[in-house]
């Protein structure tokens, strides 16, 4: 048994960000000393289902204290990580008015209902793990 297909309405892709490799297959690390990467996709035309949580569930989880996501996105079971993205491209989608383009920083990859039934992935639109670090201006909370 596995989660319904008309539930899953959206086409996307996984995409992770990967070590550039020089020629001696190590990794490249640009001027101040930090490796360079670039983004790799795993996979694509992957049938999802993505829904904004509601308010509810957004301020259950930031009291939890947990990373605070907005969106879940359902999919079958399959290799995800929080260090992936996935990217939706309404070009690409059999609903391609229902949802804009959109990238979400995967957060969380919770097994649905067990067993590996579905996929729960809890994510965050727009903000990678580059633009993550720009979402506090400098001195705030301080």
């Amino acid at each position: 048994m596995s989660i319904s297909a008309s539930f899953l309405n959206h086409r996307v892709s996984i995409v992770r960000l990967v070590a550039v490799l020089d020629e001696d297959n190590e990794p490249t690390i640009d001027d101040y000393g930090q490796p360079v990467r670039t983004a790799s996709t795993l996979a694509s035309g992957i049938a999802a289902g993505i829904q904004p949580k509601s308010a509810r569930e957004r301020a259950a989880e930031s009291q939890a204290g947990v990373a605070v996501s907005d969106h879940k996105i359902y999919m079958s079971p399959r290799p995800i990580t929080t260090a992936d993205q996935v990217v939706h491209d309404p070009n690409a989608c059999p609903l391609s008015t229902d949802l804009p383009a959109g990238t979400y920083q995967v957060v969380a990859v919770p097994d649905g209902a067990g067993a590996g039934h579905h996929l729960e992935i809890a994510a965050r639109l727009g903000g990678g793990p580059i633009q993550a670090a720009y979402d506090v201006p400098v001195g705030a909370g301080s």
